[in-house]
């Protein structure tokens, strides 16, 4: 095999498995409403392969490919997968941008000494998307501007719900992460 053809199998093995464990825990919760772009299960299905997409970019030694196979995906997610909206366009590029950033700063941050082990590596992976989906709410319903401060109780609770939501596709994440790379650590020699 050349080198571009195990580029692109480790690439493909790491995005896979990266979206795969975000859709399976997804999957298990709430079953086939993780399929049903307009549930808000359909969360765990964005994000495991936005983050496989973005895992896989970073990753790699062709960062270039994998960054436009993002943006491959945003027009997928765009235009194919939910019914367009103009609004989506907004909203589709938010949350995909999010998750690539916190992939990015994801991959930064595995490399300190305090998180060798693979359980701070996997609860890192959950604090960080919880975080982000938390601001993404926050930047969306200003945008919006649907609250205002009257409506605190109910914009803390989209907040945290949003959260949560994020901790639970965070540690899917990287769990998938984390298996990812013990099966490309297995199979890159036989490549």
């Amino acid at each position: 095999m050349n080198s571009l053809q195990k580029i692109w199998t480790v690439a493909l093995i790491r995005a896979a498995v990266v979206a795969g464990s975000g859709i399976l825990l997804g999957y298990l919760l709430y079953q086939s409403l993780v399929f049903t772009p307009a549930m808000v299960a359909f969360q765990f299905t964005l994000s495991g392969v936005t983050a496989g997409v973005a895992y896989a970019a970073l990753k790699g030694r062709r960062v270039r490919d994998g960054l436009a196979s993002l943006v491959v995906w945003y027009v997928i997610v765009t235009f194919l997968v939910e019914n367009f909206v103009p609004w989506m366009l907004l909203l589709n590029f938010i949350y995909i941008a999010e998750i690539a950033v916190v992939i990015w700063v994801y991959v930064r941050l595995i490399r300190e000494p305090l998180l060798k082990s693979i359980p701070a590596r996997i609860v890192l992976a959950g604090a960080l998307l919880s975080m982000a989906n938390r601001l993404l709410i926050v930047i969306l319903e200003t945008i919006l501007k649907r609250h205002t401060l009257g409506n605190v109780g109910e914009l803390w609770e989209l907040i945290m719900r949003n959260c949560q939501f994020g901790a639970l596709i965070g540690l899917a994440v990287g769990c998938g992460i984390e298996i990812a790379e013990q099966i490309v650590k297995k199979v890159s020699p036989r490549l």
